[in-house]
């Protein structure tokens, strides 16, 4: 009795309609759910497509010379009393092969990084320390191709006139496999010594 009285109510043609508005209501709920999350994603792959569109600053061709020690070398540390010790040092290219990371000691309680990188038309590097400052050195001309020598420009977390410092760096590649490096170590505003290490590159 019932159903026949909502039947006589809403005959079949309204009810489609009133289905069909149902449907249609439901579609445009998800459309809007749908919707922002499909946009957003698109507004995010145009912006990652854009980062990869932008010009990138390539360094010198002095850096050239820095890629090829990239790898993993090891050999020996020369102490101030003339022994030696076991030392080992990686090299590694970051930000889009522009900059070298270099980590001497690694794993080592005394592990130290250095980073070099272009600029203008010369390298830098900064040497962040065992001894809790942040050399800044800078590449000076040479007439050795194998050989690259950077001297101290500036610092963080230190007096270059009084405090101990790493004020100077000569990197010689000897050969592909074969690598020396000699830090001039200062104090009270003069070298006090320099450290002398012998890489070979780990096969």
């Amino acid at each position: 009795m019932i159903r026949r009285t909502i039947q006589g109510l809403f005959p079949t043609k309204l009810r489609f309609i009133a289905a069909c508005g149902c449907v249609a209501l439901l579609g445009c709920a998800l459309a809007m759910t749908v919707l922002p999350v499909v946009a957003e994603e698109t507004n995010t792959k145009k912006q990652e497509h854009k980062m990869h569109e932008m010009p990138v600053v390539h360094p010198p061709a002095s850096f050239d010379l820095l890629k090829k020690l990239v790898g993993s070398w090891e050999g020996t540390h020369e102490n101030l009393d003339g022994t030696s010790e076991p030392a080992a040092v990686t090299y590694r290219l970051t930000s889009a092969g522009t900059a070298l990371v270099e980590t001497l000691f690694p794993d080592k309680p005394h592990e130290m990084f250095s980073i070099y990188h272009g600029d203008r038309d010369g390298l830098v590097m900064t040497h962040y320390c065992a001894l809790g400052n942040q050399p800044r050195l800078r590449l000076v001309k040479g007439d050795k191709p194998n050989v690259l020598r950077f001297e101290f420009a500036d610092g963080t977390s230190m007096d270059s006139e009084k405090d101990a410092h790493m004020h100077g760096l000569t990197l010689t590649l000897i050969d592909d496999n074969r690598l020396r490096h000699e830090w001039a170590h200062y104090a009270g505003g003069k070298q006090t010594s320099v450290a002398k290490f012998e890489f070979k590159r780990r096969k």
